[in-house]
């Protein structure tokens, strides 16, 4: 796995040229999960040409991938039967002097601020589509500015903290790129998201991943084939204390299994597990994490793991 550089901008006192959004070829890869949400899915978000909206030309956001339904307790049931589906997001626009992403969402003719990149260390983020308005005196802040390889180009990371909660940084908001909880990922009002979270697994552009880093094929979901009802991939108990138990379906010989923190960095990786497979949670901070199985050919299944 190639290293990933990671600069602090206050140790050189430079800063990287501002990166702009793709226009064109390019898609964001993501999933989401929880607790009795109806939001169990695998999908993309994928640049589907332009629009003209108000005079002012923009790029099409088609939404695309397969939706997973819940047990009667309310867990996804990821890798079971699914309901494909494609629609219409919405438009994007780079303004690229003012280091902004604006967004039309489908149905509405007005654009909303979908980022703001004029950020600084300490700053309080302004409300977007995605961030809630301060109130009550709570917000979310830029607790760290990086600077990290994102395709052969460094761009500026903003780790993201609570207000109530510095130092605890719970997203980052990447240039080119969006957020780790996905493209429209909310990042909550007065706290993270908790039985409901989703997440960016990666970016391609041009056919070729670019975060987080370009050796990761980026599979894309496609929906022309269902799978068995016996593709029932978990891991118990979940929440885990200590140990936990992978459980793969018996037509699946051995899959890869990697777990992500819910800022979507990659925490562990276990290849070909079987069925009864056991892991420990030692070096597992206590908290939310995804999971995410590859029993190949573009297959996934996954959920959210929570270590007490």
């Amino acid at each position: 796995m190639p290293v990933l550089f990671v600069f602090s901008t206050q140790l050189f006192g430079q800063t990287p040229a501002y990166h702009p959004f793709p226009t064109q070829n390019a898609y964001w890869r993501e999933a989401s999960s929880g607790y009795q949400c109806y939001c169990c899915s695998e999908y993309q978000y994928i640049i589907s040409g332009d629009t003209l909206l108000n005079g002012v030309t923009y790029q099409k956001i088609t939404h695309s991938g397969r939706q997973y339904p819940s047990s009667p307790a309310g867990d996804c049931l990821f890798g079971g039967w699914y309901t494909p589906f494609t629609n219409y997001r919405g438009a994007i626009r780079n303004d690229i002097p003012g280091k902004k992403i604006w967004f039309v969402p489908a149905n509405e003719v007005n654009e909303q601020l979908l980022y703001d990149f004029n950020l600084k260390l300490n700053d309080t983020l302004v409300s977007t589509y995605i961030n809630h308005a301060p109130s009550y005196g709570l917000f979310n802040i830029v607790e760290s500015v990086d600077s990290i390889l994102v395709a052969g180009n460094y761009r500026l990371s903003y780790g993201i903290a609570l207000s109530y909660s510095p130092g605890n940084v719970f997203v980052h908001l990447v240039e080119g790129i969006g957020s780790t909880y996905g493209l429209f990922g909310s990042m909550g009002e007065l706290m993270p998201p908790f039985e409901f979270g989703s997440m960016l697994i990666c970016q391609s552009v041009n056919g070729e991943s670019v975060y987080p880093e370009s050796t990761m094929e980026c599979v894309m979901i496609t929906a022309t084939k269902n799978v068995s009802d016996q593709m029932s991939f978990s891991i118990n108990p979940n929440p885990m204390h200590d140990y936990a138990t992978v459980r793969i379906p018996g037509n699946v010989q051995q899959a890869d299994l990697k777990l992500f923190d819910f800022s979507g960095k990659e925490v562990g990786s276990y290849n070909n597990v079987i069925d009864n497979f056991i892991f420990f949670s030692a070096g597992l901070s206590k908290g939310i994490y995804f999971y995410q199985f590859d029993f190949g050919n573009g297959n996934l299944a996954g959920g959210k793991l929570i270590v007490k």
